[in-house]
């Protein structure tokens, strides 16, 4: 083990020194934010005004939100557990997920392409990482993270694993792992279940015929039954009364080009990432050269025009469609038919919220983000454009600008966050020594909405007001006012 630790370090010790120097950063970050609206509730036992505080209760705790609640039984767990040690905990375990998936997704790239540049490559992607500032109120939300972020890192471990080992080996252990990504959340179940059938298909395509014992990885499915057969299922999917009320054919015309805008929204200023998948899309059609391919990139051009003259969200649903046919048709071409499956089950994870209630939500899409940030640094490698310019000094000035900017601003925008966190301590514990009128409590300006989970909440009416005053030990019938 300690041979085998060596030689990894030796071999990848610049994307380990610069992802332990992220870690610091992010643990930093974290350490000044606060618990979220949405954490409150999952802080008390059977979400009455007692905290949490064993392993037994948040066990009895999930089996009940299980039935009524929510089927992600075995995170929300982990999250509960969490919640004990307030946020402490979560602000070391949260940056260590981020730089795990981060380093797992590089080291698929570096298995994948020839020549890798470690350097460039880790900062590239970190960079990139840091870009995602639609989404950073999922990162830095405890339940959101847990939910989204840690769950990926368990999915890019499993995916390295697949792609350096592949699934001819340890049928029952990799059958196993099938029914626990099925289990645990919708999003890897989706995932899991279209990435293993179309392997399946793509091994038939390639072998010219069927491996019978492969189908022992269709058992793994049933795991999903976790979460389908839940009662709690059932009843998200009837909340939405008006939702329900629709057709199949009114639901995919309502929630295709919602999901699709909140997927490649070009026209939001904060919505870097897509225009670099993009990029890395054309890029690969272009070193092709071939007219197909010259005319799909046509085709894409004059669909991004579009979208920025005429209002209609369904020319993002056009996008899409243009985009996984330049995807597809360069993999093939390029003979790496083995990032098929990938691209599709990535799709699928988002394109599966078109059938519920909350296909706005956008959340799954930090799994796709993640994927544009994958697919653009592996271009980059493929196109072996980082090597011609690994010696030049101005191109590697030019890429580590916008990775200390972005941590430096990572650093501003979350100490100015954990100042006001502090000044709001202080007037709670200045309140519960008075006990006189209204808490008025600091209120954050909105341009950081972005970088935290309601920042100004909750207000009165809100169901998690409650469990706020219980979690700061305030009276129920205290009136917070945010000023």
């Amino acid at each position: 083990m300690i041979n085998f630790i060596k030689k990894e370090v030796r071999e990848n010790k610049s994307i380990y020194i610069v992802a332990f120097f992220s870690f610091l950063i992010l643990a930093y970050t974290h350490f000044n934010t606060f618990v979220a609206n949405d954490d409150l509730p999952y802080s008390f036992f059977y979400r009455g005004s007692d905290r949490i505080t064993s392993l037994g209760q948040v066990l009895a705790n999930q089996l009940a939100d299980y039935k009524n609640l929510n089927a992600r039984f075995f995170v929300h767990c982990i999250l509960q557990s969490v919640l004990i040690f307030g946020k402490s905990l979560w602000s070391i375990l949260n940056p260590l997920m981020i730089v795990i998936s981060i380093v797992m997704l590089l080291k698929i790239i570096k298995l994948k392409t020839k020549n890798f540049n470690n350097f460039l490559s880790v900062i590239i992607f970190i960079s990139c990482f840091l870009l995602m500032i639609n989404y950073k109120w999922v990162i830095y939300w405890v339940a959101g993270s847990i939910n989204y972020v840690w769950v990926f890192t368990f999915l890019s471990i499993i995916l390295y694993l697949f792609y350096k080992y592949g699934f001819c080996k340890y049928k029952v252990v990799n059958t196993i792992i099938i029914a626990i990504l099925c289990a645990i959340c919708e999003c890897t179940m989706v995932f899991t279940i279209c990435f293993v059938i179309c392997n399946f298909v793509l091994s038939i395509i390639k072998n010219k015929k069927i491996d019978y014992s492969y189908f022992i990885y269709f058992l793994g499915f049933l795991g999903s039954l976790v979460l389908l057969l839940s009662p709690s299922t059932a009843l998200r999917m009837g909340s939405d009364e008006v939702w329900s009320s629709l057709s199949l054919i009114q639901k995919l015309l309502t929630s295709i080009p919602v999901v699709s805008k909140n997927l490649f929204n070009l026209t939001n200023i904060y919505n870097i990432l897509p225009y670099i998948f993009i990029f890395s899309v054309i890029a690969n059609l272009r070193k092709l050269n071939t007219k197909y391919s010259n005319i799909s990139i046509l085709i894409i051009i004059i669909n991004i025009v579009l979208i920025y003259f005429v209002n209609n969200n369904w020319l993002y649903f056009t996008l899409t469609l243009l985009l996984v046919n330049g995807e597809f048709y360069c993999h093939i071409k390029n003979n790496k038919t083995e990032f098929l499956n990938l691209s599709l089950a990535m799709y699928a994870v988002i394109f599966f919220n078109i059938l519920i209630p909350l296909y706005y939500a956008a959340r799954p899409n930090y799994y796709f983000y993640l994927y544009m940030i994958f697919y653009f640094v592996y271009t980059l490698n493929y196109l072996d454009i980082l090597n011609e310019f690994k010696e030049n000094r101005i191109f590697i000035i030019i890429v580590l600008l916008p990775f200390l900017t972005l941590f430096g601003n990572e650093i501003y925008v979350y100490t100015k966050i954990g100042n006001y966190y502090s000044e709001r301590l202080k007037e709670i514990e200045e309140y519960k020594n008075t006990r006189n009128g209204d808490l008025i409590l600091t209120k954050i300006p909105e341009k950081y909405c972005n970088y935290h989970i309601d920042i100004n909440e909750p207000t009165k009416d809100w169901f998690t007001y409650k469990y706020f005053l219980d979690y700061y030990d305030l009276d129920e019938n205290t009136n917070i006012i945010f000023k």
